[in-house]
C-alpha cells in the first residue's frame, strides 16, 4: 500500500507542492508581526472568508510549514503551544484567556510561562545534525530565537485584548506569525521534521550515508505499545524507509487529508486513479473503467489510512438490474439500473433504512429508531460485503450472506413496525428489491421466486374475489398457500383496535420451522381477534379454508418470501373495484 500510493504521488507532485496547492486554513484568527513599528495584520478565517485574497495566501504557505506532525511530536513539552518554529506561534483561545468566575475574563497566569518553555525547547532541540546535513538545514539561529521570544512576550498584554475583544469560543485557534520568506519558513519546518518524521528514532539506520527508519503512516510502534514489536526474529520493526520516502510520506497524507468533493465536503473515502493524464484527485465517486487506489481515511489526533485495495479496470456501470414489482403494489416504479451507486442508494433506503452507507466504517453502530439491535447485527454481518460490491465492484461476499441478511432485515422491519398499511412502507419496496438481487446474482437457488410471487395476487384474486362457483377454493401449491396464509395473517392483525398495529405478535409466524406450526400460531391469531371478525364475510371464509385445508407435502419447507410477500401486498380481502373505489 505504502509505496503504491507514493509512486503516484510522485507521478504528480514534486515534494510538498500539490499538498500545498490543496491546504486550506482551518477557521482561526491569524496575526501577521513586524519586529519593527508596523502594526500587526489580522484575518480572522471562517467559511465566508476569500481563499485568494493575497493576505490569505500569505498566511496559507506558513501555516502548512508551522504544524506540527501530530499532537505526540510537539515542540513544546506541555503541548499548550502546537507550532513548531520560532516565527509562529499556535494556542487555543482558553490557553491564554482565563476565566474567572468573580472578574471574568483575564489573561492567564499560565500563558507566559507556556510561552517561555516553547521558544527555550526550541534552543534546546536536541536536533539529528548528520539528517539535517543532508538537506542542508543550517544551524538554528539562536539571536533571532531570542528576539522573536522577547518581543512575543512583550505582546502578552496586547494579545489577551484582541482575543478577548472578539469574543471567541473556547476551542477556536489563534495563530502567530513573523513576518519572514516562504523559503525561511520551509527551511525552519525541515528542522523539526526531519529528527521527528519516523515512527520513532529508535530503530534508525544510517546506510550509504541515507536516514532509514520506521515510517509513520499508519504505524502506531512506540514505548506505549512495545507488543507491536516483533518479539522472535533479529529484526524489530516490520519495515523501514527512507528519510525522502517519509518526508513524502508525511506530504502525501496531508494532501489525502485536504480533499473535497464537488458540494466542498471533505473526502474520507474514494478512488485515487493510476494512470498519468487522469484527473489527480481522490473521487468519491467511481469514473467509467478506470484503474484505482480506493483507500478510506480515519481521522483523529493522527490521521490513518483504514481500508486500501488496488482496483483494476473499476466502473460504475453494472449489468442491467431489473427492478421488477413482483408484489404488485401500486405507484411502485420499476426499473432497469445500470448504475451501482443508483442500486446502493435503493438498498441502504429500503433495506437498511439508510444505516449502511453512513456505517461502512463504523466499527461500532447502534440501534436507534427504525433499526433495531437486531437489524445492527445484520448491518454488522454483511456492509464489508455491501461495501465490495457497491465501492470496490466484487460481488463474491454479496453473493454468499445476501439471502440470509436481506430477509432478517426485513422480517425485523415487520415486527418493528406500527403502520397499519405495511404495503406503503418501505418493507414492500425492501421485498421486491430482494427478490431482484435473488434474481440477479441467481443466489441460493431463488432466483425464480420472484417470478413463482409475481402472479398469486392475481390468482387469490379470482379465487377469493371473483370466485362465483360455490366449490370449495385450494391452493395449488406450497407457494400460494404461504402467500395466502400471508394474506390472511395481514387481514387478522388489521383487525387490532389499538392506536398502533403491533407487528412483533408477528414473530412466531415469520420463524415457523414448518407449516403446521404456521396454522397453529394463524388459528391463535383468529381467536385473539375473533371478536372483530365478520363470519358472514366470504372473502374471508374462503381464504381460510384454503390456508387451513392446504397439506403440504413437506411442512418443513418453509417458504418465508412468500408469506412475507402476502403480508406486505395490498390485501386481498379488502380489495375493491377501482369505480366503487373512485365513487366512495
Amino acid at each position: 500500500m505504502f509505496y503504491d500510493l507514493l509512486e503516484v504521488y510522485r507521478k504528480n507532485s514534486d515534494g510538498d507542492t500539490i499538498a500545498l496547492d490543496n491546504y486550506s486554513l482551518s477557521d482561526g484568527l491569524y496575526i501577521k508581526l513586524y519586529l519593527d513599528n508596523r502594526e500587526p495584520e489580522e484575518l480572522l478565517v471562517d467559511k465566508n472568508t476569500i481563499c485568494s485574497d493575497p493576505l490569505y495566501v500569505w498566511f496559507n504557505v506558513r501555516d502548512y510549514y508551522s504544524r506540527l506532525i501530530e499532537m505526540n511530536k510537539p515542540v513544546d513539552p506541555k503541548k499548550k503551544i502546537h507550532s513548531n518554529n520560532m516565527y509562529a506561534i499556535f494556542f487555543k483561545r482558553d490557553t491564554i484567556i482565563f476565566e474567572n468566575n468573580n472578574k471574568g475574563k483575564e489573561l492567564s497566569p499560565h500563558f507566559k510561562e507556556s510561552l517561555g518553555r516553547y521558544f527555550d525547547a526550541l534552543a534546546e532541540d536536541n536536533q539529528d545534525n548528520k539528517a539535517l546535513d543532508l538537506f542542508g538545514v543550517s544551524a538554528l539561529d539562536q539571536d533571532i530565537l531570542k528576539k522573536n521570544k522577547e518581543f512575543i512576550l512583550s505582546k502578552v498584554g496586547w494579545m489577551a485584548e484582541k482575543i478577548t475583544a472578539y469574543n471567541f469560543k473556547k476551542n477556536i485557534y489563534i495563530k502567530l506569525f513573523f513576518d519572514a520568506s516562504t523559503e525561511v519558513y520551509r527551511q525552519e519546518c525541515m528542522r523539526y521534521q526531519i529528527p521527528r518524521i519516523f515512527n520513532t528514532n529508535k530503530h534508525n539506520l544510517i546506510i550509504n550515508g541515507n536516514v532509514y527508519g520506521l515510517s509513520n503512516m499508519n504505524m502506531n510502534l512506540n514505548a506505549k505499545k512495545p507488543y507491536l514489536e516483533h518479539k522472535t526474529t533479529n529484526y524489530k520493526v516490520p519495515f523501514r524507509i527512507g528519510i525522502y520516502d517519509a518526508l513524502d510520506s508525511k506530504n502525501l497524507l496531508g494532501w489525502l487529508e485536504n480533499q473535497k468533493n464537488e458540494e466542498g465536503k471533505s473526502v474520507l473515502a474514494g478512488y485515487l486513479p493510476v494512470n498519468e493524464g487522469e484527473q489527480f484527485a481522490l473521487s468519491d465517486k467511481i469514473t467509467d473503467q478506470v484503474s484505482a487506489n480506493y483507500l478510506q481515511m480515519k481521522k483523529g489526533m493522527k490521521t490513518s489510512i483504514d481500508d486500501y485495495d488496488f482496483l483494476p479496470g473499476i466502473t460504475n456501470r453494472i449489468k442491467p438490474f431489473e427492478l421488477k414489482n413482483f408484489l404488485q403494489l401500486k405507484d411502485f416504479n420499476t426499473d432497469t439500473i445500470t448504475k451501482r451507486d443508483t442500486l446502493e442508494k435503493l438498498t441502504d433506503q429500503w433495506l437498511y433504512n439508510k444505516n449502511l452507507i453512513s456505517n461502512y466504517y463504523n466499527d461500532k453502530p447502534k440501534p436507534r429508531t427504525g433499526f433495531s439491535a437486531r437489524q445492527v447485527d445484520l448491518l454488522i454481518k454483511s456492509k464489508n460485503a455491501m461495501l465490495n460490491f457497491f465501492r470496490k465492484c466484487d460481488e463474491s461476499a454479496i453473493r454468499k450472506c445476501f439471502d440470509k441478511v436481506s430477509l432478517g432485515l426485513i422480517k425485523q422491519a415487520i415486527l418493528i413496525n406500527s403502520f397499519p398499511r405495511i404495503e406503503l412502507t418501505n418493507i414492500a419496496p425492501a421485498m421486491n428489491l430482494r427478490l431482484s438481487m435473488l434474481r440477479y446474482f441467481k443466489i441460493g437457488g431463488k432466483e425464480d421466486m420472484g417470478d413463482m410471487i409475481q402472479p398469486l395476487w392475481n390468482t387469490l384474486k379470482k379465487k377469493v374475489v371473483d370466485c362465483k362457483s360455490k366449490d370449495s377454493q385450494v391452493c395449488d401449491n406450497d407457494t400460494e398457500f404461504y402467500y395466502a396464509a400471508g394474506q390472511l395473517t395481514r387481514y387478522l392483525i388489521s383487525l387490532s383496535q389499538a392506536q398502533k398495529i403491533n407487528y412483533s405478535v408477528l414473530d412466531p409466524l415469520m420463524n415457523a420451522k414448518d407449516s403446521n406450526k404456521l396454522k397453529a400460531e394463524i388459528i391463535n391469531l383468529f381467536k385473539k381477534y375473533n371478536h372483530a371478525v365478520d363470519i358472514n364475510s366470504k372473502r374471508l371464509n374462503i381464504l381460510l379454508a384454503m390456508v387451513m385445508g392446504y397439506q403440504q407435502g413437506d411442512p418443513q419447507k418453509v417458504m418465508h418470501d412468500a408469506f412475507i410477500a402476502g403480508l406486505a401486498s395490498q390485501n386481498i380481502i379488502y380489495y375493491t373495484e377501482k369505480k366503487k373505489e373512485d365513487d366512495d
